[in-house]
């Protein structure tokens, strides 16, 4: 017997949760040593939950940006023609060393992860972004997405933890790769369009009530509008209005709150 295995995405990820006949009976053969699988989970489900607040994830894309031999992982005991070009410097965990022109994020290395497993064998960026955006090979036109990215996949499977804000936000905007395909619109990202690299003053488009709107006017608008949608998912029914209402309903809710 063997689990069934998914068409695509990593095939060493599919080769590590494969399940033969052998290690299915393996793992009901824990009970040999006094615990059984069911044991283990049970002991794993009644664990003490997380108390933290890990409710967002930043994720800096530094696409193009400089490769791993000249910041986390510079080889030096590699040949010359893999190695980075800069040395190395210990850290203040031992055993790890990175390049000698990162010394605030060696004193700081047990406080973050390197993971250095990680790879791909596509040399073009746009590919290389679905892969590690998706988990997937891209399709004929790698600028498009076939599958949803992580990004999309969390707000469809946990939505707005804060309500007055996005729960996928691209500043200032989306690359190849971080699309919601099949998920809908509803969970494309939002784009700042606006780059605090940029040496102006950052500021979101349309996230402030236009001048002599009061919020009563705003709410009776708002109402006016829910009046007119109502009356219009009567007869629409190809699902693009509920990505407009959920929008709609960020948009309200980001220009009523006071964060």
């Amino acid at each position: 017997m063997s689990s069934r295995q998914p068409s695509s995405g990593c095939a060493e990820f599919r080769q590590q949760t494969s399940l033969s006949r052998r290690g299915f009976l393996r793992a009901g053969g824990l009970g040999l040593a006094g615990l059984s699988l069911a044991d283990l989970l049970t002991i794993e489900a009644q664990a003490a939950p997380r108390t933290g607040n890990d409710n967002s994830v930043l994720i800096l894309w530094m696409r193009g940006g400089p490769s791993q031999h000249e910041t986390w992982d510079p080889k030096m005991a590699a040949p010359a023609e893999y190695r980075g070009a800069f040395g190395s410097t210990g850290t203040s965990v031992p055993g790890i060393e990175i390049c000698d022109m990162l010394p605030r994020s060696a004193r700081l290395m047990d406080k973050w992860s390197i993971i250095r497993s990680l790879h791909h064998t596509n040399a073009g960026h746009s590919a290389g972004d679905q892969i590690l955006f998706t988990g997937h090979l891209p399709g004929p036109d790698p600028t498009v997405n076939i599958h949803p990215s992580c990004g999309s996949i969390v707000s469809e499977q946990l939505g707005h933890l804060t309500p007055e804000l996005p729960p996928y936000v691209m500043i200032p905007r989306q690359v190849p790769g971080t699309d919601s395909a099949y998920l809908g619109a509803a969970h494309k990202p939002f784009e700042t369009l606006s780059d605090p690299a940029n040496h102006k003053p950052f500021q979101l488009r349309n996230f402030s009530l236009v001048e002599g709107i009061s919020d009563r006017r705003f709410g009776n608008r708002k109402s006016l509008l829910q009046q007119f949608d109502r009356f219009r998912q009567r007869v629409d029914q190809s699902g693009q209005l509920d990505a407009i209402n959920d929008f709609q309903q960020q948009a309200y809710g980001i220009l009523s709150s006071d964060r």
